[in-house]
């Protein structure tokens, strides 16, 4: 089970998931999409700084935490981004960096982060660094 809330998307609103880093300068929200990988809807970013980003924060006991989501180019152009892990206790992140240009094929970005053993609290955080580019988001998870 997904330590992620709302991980396909699929609920009313696109909660618990919020703007964090450039919050101001970030669109995120989800929308209904002819080609979801799951459902009916999918989570779509942007932002007009690079580096604008949203995230989740969890709580966990897990030693490891593996993340992954599937992502899309609303219209071709190429994209990149980066998917982080962040352990908030110590601000150490584990990031990968991607490339995304196809508008009809989701492309799977995974990252993840050894902690060690205790309670942490993690933040779970999906950056969009091409301006003006809408990112196609679906099944972002961590376990």
């Amino acid at each position: 089970m997904s330590l992620l809330v709302n991980s396909d998307f699929e609920a009313s609103t696109p909660d618990p998931w919020v703007r964090v880093n450039h919050a101001s300068a970030v669109s995120w929200g989800t929308g209904v999409d002819p080609n979801p990988l799951t459902g009916t809807k999918i989570g779509v970013v942007s932002t007009t700084i690079s580096g604008g980003s949203i995230a989740q924060d969890v709580s966990t006991g897990a030693a490891n935490v593996a993340a992954f989501v599937f992502v899309r180019s609303s219209t071709g152009q190429s994209i990149n981004g980066a998917l982080a892990i962040w352990n908030l206790s110590a601000g150490v992140p584990s990031s990968t960096n991607f490339t995304v240009s196809s508008a009809s094929e989701w492309q799977l970005v995974t990252n993840s982060i050894l902690f060690g053993p205790g309670m942490k609290s993690i933040r779970v955080e999906l950056y969009v660094l091409t301006i003006n580019a809408p990112l196609l988001i679906d099944q972002f998870n961590a376990f």
